[in-house]
């Protein structure tokens, strides 16, 4: 969905310790912003990664080109929740919800009402569990073996 990563603007749903790897788009020129729903532990947090934190009710004044939500807000059971809503999301970003249950969260679905385009959760489930298994058998994964096990597994939730 992305061919670069030069000079985007990112907003990260989330304030913990994980995922950090979005800390590290500041050297490709990126802005990077930590949300959470309680402002000082993303203060917290942006601080010792050199992010850059948001106000919810400024979201939808800035023109975030890549969302990303890391909270498990729109999972099951609580599937028609979402911290973001189609009016606060530009039509031209990309959105990325990590849950996988459901696969298609309100944010994904608000997104879309948006006109944005969408990664769901299952993707980045998918690539982890593909380099755990390189990591711990050192051989290449089976993709598409997994891919279709993963397939499986969602649809029997559905």
């Amino acid at each position: 969905v992305i061919s670069e990563t030069y000079n985007y603007k990112y907003e990260y749903l989330n304030a913990q310790k994980t995922g950090f790897p979005f800390s590290g788009l500041k050297e490709f020129k990126s802005d990077v912003f930590l949300f959470n729903r309680t402002m000082e532990k993303a203060e917290e947090i942006a601080k010792e990664y050199d992010m850059l934190t948001i106000d919810f009710r400024k979201i939808q004044d800035e023109d975030f080109d890549i969302i990303i939500n890391a909270t498990p807000v729109g999972s099951a059971p609580n599937t028609e929740e979402s911290l973001l809503h189609a009016e606060q999301i530009p039509s031209h970003a990309v959105v990325m919800d990590v849950n996988t249950n459901p696969v298609e969260t309100q944010l994904i679905k608000e997104a879309k009402k948006a006109g944005a385009k969408t990664v769901t959760g299952e993707r980045m489930l998918l690539h982890q569990a593909v380099n755990q298994f390189k990591l711990f058998f050192n051989l290449e994964a089976p993709l598409e073996v997994m891919e279709k096990a993963m397939e499986e597994e969602l649809g029997r939730r559905k």
